[in-house]
């Protein structure tokens, strides 16, 4: 899991906490060179602030975070990621909307699989292959998520649901039982209508995913496992963008492991179900 997503992300820090995350998110290739003392100096902080925000984050103190973060800087030596959140704004002209979109498209893509543990991927995977079925739910940008996800996963032989209503997606929690696997995709991990659908498949037992926005959101306390998409995406936006970008990704990364695993099972389930075109 990308320690820098983490420190952009982590809504439990103070301002002074804030601070110094901004500064390493800023001069991360540069940790080799830094200790508690620089940081606390050019952020006008304390070596104590320092410590605290490394353990908020999980590190018992500097010296392990910067261990950890010299590992990821040499992962990404070769990879350029803009960590820093910018977004478009009404002031940009057309060619500025075009190249801060492909930016932030890109960088989506980038920041989703550093946060993709294949550890977790292989046990997902693992699930959607022994359930008898899988459900998607997700309401608005994240239905069309679900809809990408059916198609894919019903080509490959699996039986799947994925309703539009809130009303059918509702019933279909009611009435899942153990052979059920449940996909709960949301970008926020907020939305009422999917948090409740979790709950309702807690309270029976169902084995559940959540896609989501890096964090520790309502959902992910909801579901057993938890699948994480960058957390670019501005929620006052009116419109999915990178989200959508990266929950797809994800879900080509899902179907592509499902294929691999099951290789011969799904190659004759495509060619069987291939339209051919006179």
């Amino acid at each position: 899991m990308s320690i820098l997503i983490k420190l952009r992300e982590n809504k439990d820090f103070t301002v002074n906490e804030e601070y110094v995350a901004k500064y390493l998110i800023k001069n991360y290739r540069k940790i080799r060179e830094l200790d508690t003392n620089i940081i606390s100096r050019k952020t006008f902080t304390s070596n104590a602030c320092v410590t605290r925000m490394c353990q908020k984050i999980g590190f018992s103190g500097f010296q392990e975070f910067k261990l950890k973060m010299l590992e990821e800087v040499v992962n990404l030596e070769n990879e350029e990621i803009h960590f820093d959140s910018i977004d478009i704004d009404g002031k940009d002209n057309t060619k500025t909307v075009i190249e801060k979109l492909n930016r932030l498209s890109i960088d989506s893509l980038k920041e989703t699989m550093l946060l993709q543990e294949p550890d977790m991927i292989d046990t997902v995977v693992n699930l959607i292959t022994e359930k008898e079925v899988v459900d998607f739910y997700g309401i608005g940008a994240s239905y069309i998520v679900c809809l990408d996800a059916r198609y894919k996963f019903m080509r490959a032989g699996k039986t799947v649901n994925c309703f539009e209503g809130t009303d059918l997606q509702h019933v279909q929690a009611i009435n899942s039982n153990k052979k059920h696997l449940a996909v709960l995709i949301s970008y926020s991990g907020l939305t009422k209508e999917i948090t409740d659908i979790a709950e309702i498949l807690l309270a029976k037992d169902i084995v559940s995913i959540s896609v989501t926005g890096y964090g520790n959101n309502r959902l992910v306390k909801k579901c057993k496992y938890n699948l994480f998409v960058t957390s670019k995406e501005a929620l006052v936006r009116s419109a999915a963008i990178y989200s959508r970008i990266s929950m797809l990704n994800l879900i080509d990364v899902l179907y592509f492991a499902y294929s691999n695993k099951n290789y011969e099972q799904v190659s004759e389930k495509i060619r069987k179900t291939k339209i051919n075109k006179v």
